[in-house]
């Protein structure tokens, strides 16, 4: 009996003492499954800390897409040169040399002249031509003649002719918006694209950023999923003791013993949720091409803060039809339709056109005296005169007038589409954000309720007024709250960056700026 008196005492004395140990002091090693959960073989041996700001920095330098996108403003920069080359000079410089044996009259014959006329001929032509914007055309041409035939004993004649044309059109291509009218496009469609290269740097920059704090979420919860199983085993091994004194049925093991097997299934998922998220955030940043980037593990080194941003939904929307790059494009695409519409309308107009000529010439035995006399301007010529063309149906001026019209209405209509569908979204975002703040605060009640539940019951089962049915219960709804509470945070700089990039100013709230080429 003393001996069976000792055992027990020394059985209550050991339950008590490990009563009294507090459950914070038992690490992640100390998890009996840690080992056969995570396999020495799919830990990576490498650690990459990264900060949100380095994240950012990587996927910028190191994304393909947007090395492919940065070339579409530059490639658009092109056009605009091609169109303004309309206006550049034109220097053309031509040589003609020729031979004609015609036969002669019957006069020069009765005469004793030759029976038919050998001419040669050498005609050299340079000239510059202009077009200016206003739709005007310049051209100076100069031409040097040389003519010999057999009836002047192959004697030399110089012919020298200086003259300036002018076209001046006066109502069709009348203008310089007419005439700058595929400039002004190529313009707008650079601008157009440098938008296009903005938006996708915000939707990578917005990805990157959203899977970098999924990863963090990911960690984070497989620690709550680790401290729940760290929970349910000493729960465990205070059942055991229980059982081994008498005063706890074996059969409360086997509850435990289920929780710790669900909930090793929650820590095995969790590991598998952050190795997915790493993955995605290797292929954001590229680093998979990167000799054994699969086995590098990603740790972020940021916490999510909860910094309250206040926001007003005039003001964001203001900032939206400001900073959007689609809102810009649209704008630009309108633009475009407008000055496509007018053209059209001026290619309805008949075409009449101002002629005016003048310059000087000259017919003199040798060059010299030819250039000389075109020097002393005693031979000018000039002349006026007006252009007219009318075309009796006209068709497709007009088929391509009203197909002008109706692009600008259609741009017109998307334009307005996108402004209702701008303005839904910032709503919508606005009172995400809100509703986030709002989730913080809750889950974070939610949260230190749990936990003050949980000491509860578990005071309660001490003195035999509650179940191991119970406790689990609480501890299982305190890992939901932990994870309910980090997952807020999470969802609420999630949502910064979602409504950044909503407004368009995703950029700028990162300090980064795009370089533009200029035209």
């Amino acid at each position: 009996m003393k001996k069976s008196s000792f055992k027990c005492l020394h059985l209550i004395f050991l339950f008590t003492l490990f009563l009294l140990l507090p459950s914070h002091s038992l690490g992640a090693e100390e998890i009996k499954s840690g080992k056969s959960l995570k396999s020495a073989s799919t830990v990576p041996e490498k650690k990459l800390h990264l900060s949100l700001k380095d994240t950012i920095i990587k996927s910028l330098e190191n994304n393909l897409d947007i090395a492919i996108e940065r070339y579409n403003p530059e490639i658009q920069e092109t056009d605009v040169t091609k169109e303004k080359s309309v206006f550049d000079p034109l220097f053309e410089l031509s040589f003609e040399k020729s031979e004609e044996i015609s036969p002669s009259t019957s006069r020069t014959i009765q005469f004793g002249g030759p029976s038919s006329v050998d001419t040669e001929s050498d005609t050299f032509t340079s000239g510059i031509t202009q077009k200016l914007t206003l739709g005007t055309e310049l051209n100076l041409e100069v031409e040097n003649i040389r003519n010999a035939d057999t009836f002047n004993s192959f004697q030399s004649e110089y012919e020298t002719n200086i003259t300036l044309n002018l076209t001046q059109p006066l109502l069709r291509n009348f203008g310089i918006d007419t005439n700058k009218t595929n400039i002004y496009i190529a313009k707008n469609n650079k601008a157009i694209s440098d938008e296009t290269f903005r938006e996708r740097v915000m939707e990578i920059l917005s990805e990157v950023q959203n899977t970098y704090w999924e990863l963090v979420f990911r960690i984070e919860n497989l620690k709550v999923k680790q401290k729940s199983l760290r929970l349910a085993q000493d729960l465990l091994e205070r059942n055991k003791i229980q059982v081994e004194v008498g005063t706890l049925a074996p059969i409360e093991i086997v509850q435990a013993e289920a929780s710790i097997a669900a909930r090793e299934e929650g820590v095995i998922v969790a590991e598998g949720e952050i190795g997915d998220a790493e993955d995605r955030l290797k292929r954001l940043l590229h680093l998979t091409t990167l000799a054994d980037a699969w086995n590098v593990s990603i740790v972020p080194t940021d916490a999510p803060p909860f910094d309250v941003r206040e926001i007003s939904l005039s003001g964001s929307l203001e900032k939206a039809f400001k900073y959007r790059p689609d809102y810009a494009r649209s704008k630009k695409e309108l633009e475009n339709a407008k000055i496509q519409s007018k053209f059209a309308r001026n290619q309805l107009l008949p075409r009449v056109d101002f002629v005016a000529k003048g310059g000087y010439n000259a017919l003199r035995g040798n060059l010299g005296n030819s250039v000389d006399d075109i020097s002393s301007t005693r031979n000018p010529l000039w002349g006026l005169g007006v252009e007219v063309e009318i075309p009796i149906l006209n068709r497709e001026a007009k088929s391509q007038n009203i197909r002008r019209k109706l692009e600008l209405e259609q741009a017109k209509t998307t334009l307005k589409n996108l402004e209702q569908r701008v303005i839904e979204e910032v709503r919508g975002a606005v009172r995400q954000l809100k509703t986030n703040i709002k989730r913080v605060h809750a889950t974070k009640v939610a949260r230190i309720l749990a936990e003050r539940q949980l000491d509860a019951e578990k005071r309660k089962l001490e003195v035999g007024m509650s179940t191991n049915f119970n406790v689990l219960q609480f501890q299982e709804d305190l890992s939901v709250a932990e994870s309910n509470d980090a997952k807020a945070i999470i969802d609420y700089n999630k949502s910064l960056v979602d409504l950044d990039k909503i407004l368009g100013t995703l950029l700028e709230k990162n300090n980064i700026v795009l370089k533009k080429t200029t035209i």
